[in-house]
C-alpha cells in the first residue's frame, strides 16, 4: 500500500476528483465486480493490512510388486512393477485453492541369460505412464468474465475466472494456471558382458519411444497491469508528477496501463525415438 498521500486526478480533465474521492457513477461495472473477489484488510495497519493463512493437504500413494524367477539353469526372468498416486491443493493470496492431482506407473521387464560361463546377456524392457492436472479454482465453476463482461477471454470452461490483477501497491487477483500433461516412454535395452578373469567387458544399446501430450493455456482469461499512471498529473515534460496517481484508483476507472492474452494452442504433442549403443 502507498505509504504517503496522494491525489487521484480524473484522466478526462487532469483535475483532480473532488474530495480525492470517485464517483460511483464513473467505476467501472467489471472493475465493480472484480473488487468483489478482492478481500477487505484484516488487519488494522496501514501497509499489509491483509493476512491469509490456511492449511492444503497433500496426498501420496505408492506401490511397488516385484517377482523374479530363475527359469532354468541358464535363464532368470524378473518383473518389477510400480504404481504412485498424488493429489494436493495450492493456494492462492486472496483465498482461492487450486486443486492438483498426478498419478502413473511402469512395468520393467528383465531377461538374464548365460550364454557361456563367460558371456552374459541381459534384455530389458521398460514401460513408464505419468500424467499430471492442474485445475484453478475457477475452472468449471464460473464464468467470471462473461458474467462481467469482459470480452476476448477464452470460453473454455477449464478456463473460466477473473482475469489476472496485478498492481503496484496490493497484492494480485490470480488462481492458477489449467494444465494437463500425459506422458508415455517406452524402452527396450539389450547388453552383453563378457568375463576374463579380472576384466569385464561390456557392449550393447537400446531405442526408445516418447511421447508427450501437453495441453495448457497460460494466459486464457488475460491479464491487466495497474500502476497509478491513468490517474496521475503530468509535467510539461510529461513525466508523472509524485504524489499523484493511484493504482487502484486507475483499477476502478477501467484503466489498466497495459494488458496482454493468450490463447488458442493449448496443445502440444510431441514424439520422439531415442538411440544409444
Amino acid at each position: 500500500m502507498q505509504r504517503t498521500p496522494v491525489t487521484v486526478y480524473d484522466p478526462t480533465n487532469r483535475l483532480p476528483f473532488p474530495n480525492n474521492r470517485i464517483p460511483a457513477s464513473r467505476v467501472d461495472s467489471a472493475s465493480r465486480g472484480l473488487a468483489e473477489l478482492i478481500p477487505i484488510p484484516n488487519f488494522n495497519v496501514p501497509i499489509q493490512n491483509y493476512q491469509f493463512i490456511t492449511g492444503v493437504p497433500q496426498n501420496g500413494q505408492n506401490l511397488s510388486a516385484r517377482f523374479s524367477r530363475s527359469i532354468t539353469r541358464k535363464d532368470r526372468f524378473s518383473v518389477n512393477q510400480t504404481w504412485r498416486t498424488q493429489d494436493g491443493v495450492s493456494a492462492q493470496l486472496f483465498g482461492f485453492l487450486d486443486d492438483s492431482d498426478s498419478g502413473g506407473w511402469s512395468t520393467d521387464l528383465s531377461w538374464t541369460h548365460n550364454t557361456t560361463p563367460r558371456l552374459i546377456q541381459t534384455i530389458r524392457g521398460r514401460f513408464t505412464r505419468n500424467t499430471s492436472t492442474q485445475l484453478p479454482y475457477f475452472a468449471n465453476r464460473r464464468n467470471v468474465a462473461a458474467e462481467l463482461g469482459i470480452n476476448g477471454a477464452s470460453q473454455d470452461p477449464i478456463n473460466w475466472g477473473p482475469p489476472n490483477l496485478s498492481f503496484t501497491n496490493f497484492g494480485a487477483l490470480r488462481d492458477g494456471t489449467p494444465s494437463s500433461r500425459r506422458d508415455l516412454q517406452i524402452n527396450l535395452n539389450a547388453g552383453w558382458n563378457w568375463v576374463h578373469k579380472k576384466h569385464t567387458i561390456g557392449f550393447g544399446g537400446d531405442i526408445a519411444r516418447n511421447r508427450l501430450n501437453v495441453r495448457t493455456e497460460s494466459n486464457a482469461r488475460g491479464s491487466f497491469t495497474f500502476s497509478g499512471l491513468a490517474t496521475s498529473a503530468f509535467d510539461a515534460q510529461g513525466t508523472p508528477v509524485a504524489a499523484s496517481g493511484y493504482d487502484y484508483a486507475d483499477f476502478l476507472l477501467g484503466l489498466p496501463q497495459s494488458s496482454s492474452i493468450r490463447f488458442g494452442s493449448a496443445s502440444n504433442y510431441y514424439r520422439s525415438w531415442n538411440y544409444n549403443g
